[in-house]
């Protein structure tokens, strides 16, 4: 059903058909049941990337107490039940499908015509643009790599991160990265450009 490999901090249950299951159980015994608990969480279609278990885990009415895990597609009121009085809250948050390692952040989101202005601002001010992450760690970066460089505190709604990083992403990573700036910058214009009218038209 399951394999364990031990990491530096924690072990990692392998589960057969799911995530796997990063457990902080150094100096801890979880109990078997609890175990068994994770193995079945890890193999929900929706639970996103991994299961992370954390030192007081136990098992639970539902899930396991102690467990940590993000949902793709799905939200879930009380996975853990009536066992415990947690209370629950649903926040928007920025979770990037092609840009994972942006940070999540539960602040109020820039209007995305705003956003747009500033993300083309910053990426006019460059020539190139790299493709399928943020930054390279030489001094470039995607569109989005650009205005998060120019404004590291902004945050951003996740469609609009996706949707700036699908274009990027688009030309091919042959390409050179004038070539991917080119076309970025491109739709960046037309972007705003259909936004404005779309502006001027609900004005008349």
């Amino acid at each position: 059903m399951s394999d364990y490999n031990q990491g530096t901090n924690f072990d990692v249950l392998t589960v057969d058909g799911g995530v796997p299951v990063y457990m902080w159980n150094h100096g801890v015994t979880f109990e078997e049941a609890a175990v068994k608990q994770l193995a079945n969480l890890a193999k929900i279609p929706f639970i996103y990337k991994h299961v992370a278990a954390m030192p007081d885990c136990h098992w639970g009415m539902g899930s396991t107490v102690g467990s940590v895990f993000a949902s793709d597609g799905a939200v879930i009121p009380a996975s853990v039940g009536v066992d415990i009085g947690c209370g629950m809250m649903a926040m928007k948050t920025v979770m990037s499908k092609l840009r994972p390692e942006c940070s999540n952040h539960t602040g109020t989101p820039l209007p995305n015509d705003t956003a747009l202005y500033l993300i083309r601002d910053a990426v006019f001010r460059r020539r190139t643009l790299i493709h399928g992450r943020l930054h390279n760690g030489v001094g470039q970066h995607c569109a989005m790599g650009c205005f998060w460089t120019d404004n590291p505190d902004a945050i951003v709604n996740s469609s609009l991160v996706d949707e700036v990083a699908a274009v990027n992403d688009s030309v091919p990573v042959t390409a050179t990265a004038q070539e991917r700036w080119k076309k970025v910058n491109s739709w960046l214009r037309f972007k705003l450009a259909s936004l404005a009218n779309g502006k001027a038209k609900g004005l008349r």
